[in-house]
């Protein structure tokens, strides 16, 4: 199974199966939405979370780095794509990885 690795900080990651991932949406030049299935709150209704990525001027190259990762045409690594805030790699320009639930 494929993974990516949402990180912020060193205590606020989200590790998210790519087959729960619903829809990518770019906001504006600087931040890609990722909408996945709620997997903190099983019991309840079904509804969608929310991961924004803040990549300034760069959101398009970043979804669609995330979107061949995800389709598996990204070839050169391990199951886990890591998109973290002042990270190394393909998140080398990301500013902020925010979490909402439900959203």
């Amino acid at each position: 199974m494929r993974w990516i690795q949402f990180q912020d900080s060193a205590t606020d990651c989200h590790w998210v199966p790519v087959k729960d991932i619903h829809a990518m949406l770019i906001a504006d030049a600087n931040d890609v939405l990722v909408k996945f299935r709620n997997y903190t709150q099983p019991t309840e209704a079904v509804s969608d979370n929310l991961i924004t990525v803040t990549d300034t001027a760069k959101a398009l190259t970043l979804a669609q780095n995330i979107a061949e990762f995800i389709s598996g045409t990204r070839v050169g690594g391990g199951n886990v794509l890591v998109i973290k805030a002042t990270g190394d790699g393909i998140s080398s320009t990301v500013s902020t990885v925010a979490y909402t639930a439900g959203a």
